[in-house]
């Protein structure tokens, strides 16, 4: 083996794990809808019991699939609660019996109908005098987005992103190749090497459906209740609205994967573009209801546009990101006639064109969609969505920064350097460090775009929301690491969740107990936690006022007691993010922004369209007179148009 194709082993191994180790690192996603308002306010203490509690949240939510039930300070369902008619769409109205004096919770799980998502928790309230500590003993529902949702739907963003790319690499890179010069050697070494590319964009298609019906059977599993009908929740899942768009979706990948089968085995014979025509509008089927059921689609104001352009990004988003695989599949393994260099002089214009495009409607779109899902500058440095939108535009940046230096580097505009004459023998080549690095960049924005898909913005809805906000912090001793979740973490009733488990495994013992401390000054409380789940415990108890609380976690494991520390902070009223939040609105910056993005690219599309007008006008006027064209008239060695040399050129040299 040479030492050039060790070294592009050791790049790809190096890509192999890190692009694992940022699937493992990856933080998970939680739900799009999330409560904005209550009837009581969470937290309340209430002279006399309500007749009807209603929750709104942010999004709309399937009535048939959500659902909310009222429980006593014990945990003992109170009987006489039941779901009456919503007052809206984006709403759930519980009416309550008349209820003694006491601590009680409604606990609501609802799914959205844009996304599928499900959210769940508890509004906790008191009827007369609040009690200091009381426990709700009933489960309340684990986290939105298990582990393994996080990972389907991850990827699934990964197949679409395969399928357009391949796509896009062999009609826009491949083809245009193959018609610019159709009785070129290369054009059989380039018809197998689309066949290779739309092969990968057919298998990417397939497991894009497998992970599609993934995602609809541990939905229905999570949303059956117990003793209920699997089948039958499966049905009125895919009555719902989410359900509509997972058909048409899953229908689409199915489609395009049937005909671009059908078109590897007609490339040989001839042009068929018919398949693969229709297999791009199924593709483009797929991104609309993906877009149609992202965070846009929830937007009051501007619904249409922002779907729009949200559904832009998405594409040129798979199209920039999915081509850089389908760019090495083109180069590696290397065919046996035409050296790998051949490929990369034919194809990296077209290339070159693509990829510059993408960037440029990721990062007009992306400033576009950013300024209607965050409200306000502030929100972008206070907020989790703002900070993670943050990363990723920087992420962008960074990628797009290192293919234009490839791009650069192909059309030959290296400083210092004269351009090489078109008449001689062409070696400028990409680096292949910088493909994979940028490959690299790409899959940390398939991560970083996975966790916005499931992050809810902080739009008006969101920001309105103070009395849905929770306080989460964090702490370790020996191997167990401690969470303790606090809602709505302001003065009055809040409900404290306890989440408890060990790094190793197996655990060295389990857990047997836990208590939970509240601090404040000299008055000392205590929370009374109940296992509501393996690891995971809830309770509530009443902070008297805004302050720093000090909570002291003891966990019981094999006869010793292990304490967790943790610092609290209980706002006035709101949490913090939204009390010293600007007015000043992120839109018109962001679509300022935007513009200056669009403008920029087409003042570069010019200027590299014009040189490549000037570089095909001299290479005419060079021919006609016969010589070559340059500064010296000394015969021209190696033609453009004779590919003697790229034919017989070393196939172990990289591109």
């Amino acid at each position: 083996m040479s030492a050039g194709a060790r070294s592009s082993g050791r790049r790809a191994a190096v890509l192999l794990l890190t692009s694992t180790a940022l699937c493992v690192l990856a933080p998970p996603a939680s739900a799009h809808v999330v409560l904005v308002r209550s009837d009581p306010p969470a937290g309340a203490t209430l002279a006399s019991g309500p007749h009807v509690v209603g929750l709104w949240f942010s999004e709309e939510v399937s009535q048939a699939l959500s659902s909310a039930r009222l429980v006593d300070g014990e945990g003992r369902t109170v009987a006489g609660a039941r779901l009456r008619a919503p007052l809206d769409a984006r709403s759930l109205t519980l009416e309550v019996p008349a209820l003694a004096p006491g601590s009680y919770g409604v606990l609501w799980r609802v799914l959205d109908e844009a996304d599928g998502h499900t959210a769940s928790g508890a509004l906790v309230f008191h009827v007369g005098k609040a009690s200091r500590s009381a426990a709700i003993r009933e489960a309340v529902g684990g986290p939105s987005d298990p582990p393994l949702d996080v990972a389907l739907r991850w990827l699934a963003f990964c197949g679409l992103a395969g399928i357009v790319g391949a796509l896009g690499v062999g009609v826009l890179v491949i083809g245009r190749a193959e018609r610019k010069d159709p009785g070129s050697p290369l054009r059989a070494t380039l018809s197998a090497a689309r066949r290779r590319v739309t092969l990968s964009g057919a298998v990417c298609a397939a497991a894009a459906s497998l992970v599609g019906l993934g995602i609809l059977i541990a939905e229905a599993r999570r949303l059956t209740p117990p003793g209920g009908s699997f089948g039958t929740t499966i049905a009125t899942l895919l009555g719902t609205r989410w359900g509509a768009l997972w058909i048409v979706r899953e229908c689409s990948f199915l489609a395009a994967g049937v005909l671009m089968l059908i078109s590897v085995r007609s490339l040989p014979r001839a042009s068929r573009p018919r398949p693969i025509a229709v297999a791009m509008a199924f593709v483009l089927a797929a991104v609309a209801t993906q877009a149609l059921g992202s965070h846009a689609a929830s937007l009051d104001e501007g619904r249409a546009a922002a779907i729009v352009a949200d559904g832009i990004h998405l594409l040129t988003a798979c199209l920039w990101v999915g081509s850089l695989p389908a760019l090495l599949l083109l180069l590696w393994p290397p065919f046996p006639a035409v050296s790998r260099s051949a490929l990369v002089r034919a194809c990296r214009t077209p290339f070159s064109w693509l990829a510059g495009t993408s960037v440029c409607f990721v990062a007009a779109t992306g400033l576009y969609s950013a300024g209607r899902q965050v409200q306000t500058i502030d929100a972008v440095t206070s907020t989790g969505y703002g900070r993670t939108l943050l990363v990723k535009t920087v992420i962008v940046g960074a990628a797009g920064v290192l293919g234009l230096i490839n791009a650069l580097r192909l059309r030959g505009w290296r400083s210092g350097r004269r351009r090489d004459h078109i008449g001689q023998a062409d070696t400028r080549s990409p680096s292949l460090s910088l493909i994979v690095a940028e490959s690299g960049l790409g899959i940390v924005i398939l991560l970083v775009a996975g966790v916005l898909i499931g992050s809810p913005p902080p739009g008006d809805a969101f920001v309105n929301a103070s009395g849905s906000s929770t306080r989460t912090v964090y702490g370790s001793v020996n191997d167990l690491v401690v969470s303790v979740a606090v809602s709505p973490n302001r003065p009055g009733a809040n409900g404290f969740t306890l989440v408890v488990a060990s790094s190793t495994r197996p655990p060295p013992a389990p857990v047997e107990d836990v208590a939970l401390e509240l601090e404040r000054g000299r008055g000392i409380g205590v929370v009374t936690l109940t296992e509501i789940e393996p690891g995971r415990y809830f309770g509530t108890s009443t902070l008297d006022g805004a302050a720093r609380w000090n909570l002291t976690a003891f966990i019981l494991r094999a006869g010793q007691t292990l304490p967790v520390r943790f610092h609290l902070s209980v706002p006035r009223s709101s949490p913090p993010f939204l009390e010293r939040s600007s007015v000043i609105r992120l839109a018109p910056l962001a679509d300022g922004l935007a513009l200056i993005v669009l403008a920029g690219g087409m003042v570069v599309a010019v200027t590299a369209r014009r040189r490549t007008i000037g570089s095909s006008g001299r290479r005419r006027a060079a021919d006609a007179h016969g010589l070559p064209e340059g500064d010296g008239g000394s015969p021209d060695p190696a033609p453009e148009s004779d590919h003697r040399h790229a034919l017989t050129g070393s196939r172990g040299r990289g591109p």
